[in-house]
């Protein structure tokens, strides 16, 4: 599934939890993410109140149902 990002940092501190903005030189890659337990930074996106991991795959950000995350 093809994600459309979110433009802004628009989402109220009880529904980010622990992800946080990040702002990219491109516009067009800002985007939510959260460290993992070993420090990884994984972009992620909130779809239809649940958080998903995403993936850079021909040229877009995808998720897939098995990508839900808690943050």
């Amino acid at each position: 599934m093809v994600i459309p990002l979110c433009t802004e940092d628009d989402l109220p501190a009880h529904v980010k939890g622990v992800a946080y903005w990040v702002n990219h030189a491109n516009q067009n890659k800002n985007l939510y993410c959260f460290e993992d337990e070993k420090g990884g930074e994984w972009p992620i996106e909130f779809i239809n109140n649940d958080w998903y991991v995403l993936r850079w795959r021909n040229e877009m950000y995808q998720t897939c149902a098995n990508g839900r995350v808690e943050c």
